[in-house]
């Protein structure tokens, strides 16, 4: 019996250590630190509604061009006619592969491609350069 109340004890003794050592293990581990958030690309970075800076050349003219995440775009554009307020809009699709950006826009029965070249592209600014080396810059609204 006493060989049994020894073993007994000795199993507590020990239980209880492990138990103690098994609790200030776990409150010792660090929580695994966070990832740093993941980069937006290019294609991402891009979709939404841009406003095109005005042009000194054409005060009265200004646009927007709306770039889906499906690939969709549709460029706005309004300007003044006699006093008269007209607009036109274009779609098309569009697609974004590092920093270039490729147009297809529909007009009338005819497509017409263009790829330009994205100079900058942040979550507030866009400025791109078309094939003839015009550059356009944008302001996301």
């Amino acid at each position: 019996m006493n060989l049994l109340r020894s073993t007994l004890a000795l199993c507590l003794v020990f239980g209880l250590i492990g138990l103690v050592g098994c609790k200030k293990a776990a409150s010792t581990t660090k929580a695994a630190p966070k990832a740093a958030p993941k980069a937006l690309t290019n294609k991402e970075k891009i979709v939404g509604t841009w406003e095109a800076a005005k042009d000194e050349k054409a005060p009265d003219v200004s646009g927007t061009a709306e770039f889906a995440a499906d690939g969709k775009l549709k460029f706005t554009m309004k300007f003044k006619v006699k006093d008269k307020e007209e607009s036109m809009s274009m779609e098309g699709t569009y697609e974004v592969d590092g920093d270039n950006l490729k147009t297809v826009m529909k007009k009338g029965k005819k497509e017409e491609k263009e790829t330009a070249k994205i100079k900058t592209l942040t979550d507030k600014e866009l400025v791109i350069v078309d094939e003839k080396e015009k550059e356009s810059k944008f302001t996301k609204k």
